[in-house]
């Protein structure tokens, strides 16, 4: 997440003490033999705010090009001005690029098992535009249009959480979504939608239809 509202709601960092603490742990996973076999871990590190934007390739990740890999993540404690929290564009953006990776892998005769890991301040936020800028899951809604920014809101809810949508559509692949909510102060109705987001389903609201086992929150 590299939203605006990060400045406040993370000051000091602490997603990128996360951050950096999930690479460790992934980088001693593809050091210590499971079953007589080492697993091997890429990882591939992406931002979103109004859009989703790749920022590395995916890289082999062990101890010793973790060091490689963390000037990434300390990239983030500056990533904190964009105007948007746009899960929907996210989670299709991470869709599409977890697809095609494990498409290449398995021309190449490798399967595994996928995991995304989403760290955010917890609140889908759309704003209102002063030009006409769309979003692709809303293509009749210019957000300079007094309302229509609320509007959005509702359609990438529906995006991701509608039968047969982004969250169902990542569960049934067998994608593991991981989701480290970084605020406190979170409003209730906002942990919710995350949770649900993330596993199916919380105490107030669901997302999809298909099973949420693959998720932790």
């Amino acid at each position: 997440d590299e939203s605006g509202s990060l400045a406040t709601t993370d000051p000091t960092g602490q997603r990128i003490v996360a951050a950096q603490a999930a690479l460790t742990t992934l980088a001693d996973l593809s050091s210590n033999p499971v079953a007589g076999v080492t697993p091997m871990v890429e990882v591939k590190f992406a931002a979103f705010g109004a859009d989703f934007s790749s920022l590395t390739d995916w890289s082999l990740l062990d101890r010793t090009t973790l060091d490689d890999l963390q000037p990434v993540v300390e990239s983030f404690a500056t990533r904190n001005t964009a105007q948007d929290t746009d899960f929907a564009n996210a989670l299709l953006g991470a869709e599409l690029t977890l697809s095609e990776h494990a498409s290449s892998l398995f021309q190449q005769g490798i399967t595994g098992c996928n995991a995304l890991m989403l760290f955010t301040d917890g609140k889908l936020d759309i704003e209102t535009r002063a030009s006409g800028e769309v979003k692709s899951y809303a293509p009749d809604l210019p957000l300079n249009v007094p309302g229509n920014a609320d509007l959005a809101e509702q359609r990438a809810i529906g995006t991701l959480c509608d039968a047969g949508g982004v969250a169902d559509r990542l569960r049934t692949s067998g994608v593991h979504v991981i989701t480290i909510a970084l605020a406190s102060s979170i409003a209730a109705e906002d942990q919710a939608f995350t949770q649900a987001l993330t596993t199916g389903t919380s105490d107030s609201t669901t997302c999809g239809e298909a099973p949420g086992t693959r998720g932790q929150y």
